[in-house]
């Protein structure tokens, strides 16, 4: 009776080793190659708008924080990637900013970084 298990167990594995070449065949030919290989796809966060009839981004020596990319607001004394996206992300969800102190509204920037920025700032 041992045999016949083993004989059985060994058909088994064969058939199991058989449908797993069959399916990754089948993936290597769908993929088209290494189906391990993990391609990265850079996608950008913001869109900078550089036709003629753009609004700009600095005016006066002043960075507009209504149309200015996340580069431009990184250059800004205090405010990092993350900071520069949220301000993205609040124009985008609230409209423009109708004066430079709404700028505090956005996390990270209190009434101690505001003072650093305010020169270096504009609504218009």
């Amino acid at each position: 009776m041992k045999k016949s298990l083993k004989k059985k167990f060994k058909i088994t594995a064969a058939a199991l080793a058989f449908v797993l070449a069959v399916s990754a065949g089948a993936v290597i030919q769908k993929y088209e190659g290494d189906p391990f290989t993990i391609e990265t796809i850079q996608i950008e966060d913001t869109v900078t708008d550089t036709s003629p009839t753009a609004e700009p981004q600095v005016l006066n020596n002043k960075i507009n924080i209504n149309t200015a990319d996340a580069e431009l607001l990184c250059t800004l004394d205090g405010i990092g990637e993350a900071t520069a996206q949220r301000i993205i992300d609040y124009r985008m969800e609230n409209g423009e900013f109708g004066v430079i102190e709404d700028i505090m509204n956005i996390s990270g920037i209190g009434e101690k970084k505001f003072e650093q920025i305010k020169g270096a700032i504009c609504v218009e």
